[in-house]
């Protein structure tokens, strides 16, 4: 599709200019991508069902005496208590003939502090023979619940994919650029041998800041407070979304397998701001690795300008 996009879309939006509290959208339209409160709200309905929603369970711990279970909680409560307070005995280690089991319960203040202790240990190497497993205390009432006995999934009907490629079987070999004005987004056929333009596709309130091409023109990508959607074939139809609150910039790689999205919050004390940084695959929309931390890590010593994106470089293979 076309190169021009609009000064909305040039690849370098500058969102500071944009005052998204300013931007009014039609009532319920959040563009189907889900928002984090409703998230929240989600978990905190399941955490009081439950009442353990605040609750880690440690495995693959040293077995020890009791001589040297003291010492091996003394390491436990370093290591955990850095995610957040530990309740009065809250880190509980049962024993069986005066040895400890193999693992430990640590029941945190609130469900954040546990989540952030079972994201960061999960997998953490105390020595060569002991890695941590961590899971929520819930999660196991779910193992409990699976079946003995495999059952096959549904065989979901097909429904054939859009064709993201439809536009470059127009007869005259025209491309097709956007432009924003207000709260419209028009897409056109740049007609060059008869100097006008022909309009695609039109619709208001499609982003809530700039809109973006894929590299290989095959997708349109428009920006929300909740995440990233791409649009695409004849009918522009959403294809995925991409939960990332706060986006604010974004990058494709140059086969259009990947997407980095970004976003960055200003601290309120004298630490510098904090980066976010999410790679997803774009065949399934899963997102894959997810890079975090001050915005220090992410410029060059000495650099002024600040963020300078993209960040990151793409090798340009064709697994990209």
């Amino acid at each position: 599709m076309a190169e021009s996009q609009g000064i909305a879309a040039t690849g370098e939006p500058y969102l500071k200019t944009i005052k998204l509290d300013d931007v009014v959208l039609p009532e319920g339209d959040d563009m189907g991508i889900p928002s984090e409160d409703d998230d929240d709200e989600e978990e905190e309905e399941i955490q009081t069902e439950s009442g353990f929603g605040n609750v880690i369970v440690v495995d693959n711990l040293p077995q020890v005496g009791q001589d040297k279970c003291d010492k091996l909680l003394s390491v436990l409560k370093k290591i955990f208590s850095q995610f957040g307070e530990i309740r009065d005995g809250g880190l509980y280690m049962p024993m069986e003939d005066a040895k400890t089991k193999g693992y430990a319960f640590v029941e945190y203040m609130d469900a954040e502090m546990a989540a952030a202790a079972l994201k960061t240990t999960d997998g953490y190497k105390l020595d060569k023979a002991h890695i941590f497993k961590v899971n929520m205390f819930d999660s196991f009432d779910k193992y409990e619940k699976t079946p003995d006995e495999y059952v096959a999934p549904a065989v979901k009907e097909y429904s054939p994919r859009e064709h993201l490629q439809h536009w470059m079987m127009d007869e005259r070999g025209r491309d097709q650029f956007v432009i924003r004005w207000a709260d419209e987004t028009e897409v056109y056929w740049n007609d060059a041998a008869q100097n006008r333009s022909e309009e695609v596709y039109r619709r208001s309130f499609w982003t809530e800041s700039y809109v973006q091409w894929s590299p290989r023109g095959s997708m349109l990508t428009t920006v929300h407070r909740q995440g990233v959607a791409v649009w695409g074939g004849p009918n522009w139809n959403r294809l995925l979304r991409f939960s990332h609150p706060g986006v604010q910039l974004l990058d494709f790689s140059p086969c259009e397998n990947y997407m980095f999205t970004c976003s960055t919050q200003e601290s309120h004390t004298r630490e510098p701001a904090k980066v976010c940084i999410k790679a997803f695959e774009m065949r399934s929309g899963t997102m894959v690795r997810e890079f975090e931390g001050p915005i220090t890590e992410f410029i060059m010593e000495g650099d002024k300008q600040g963020l300078n994106w993209p960040v990151l470089k793409w090798s340009g293979g064709e697994g990209d």
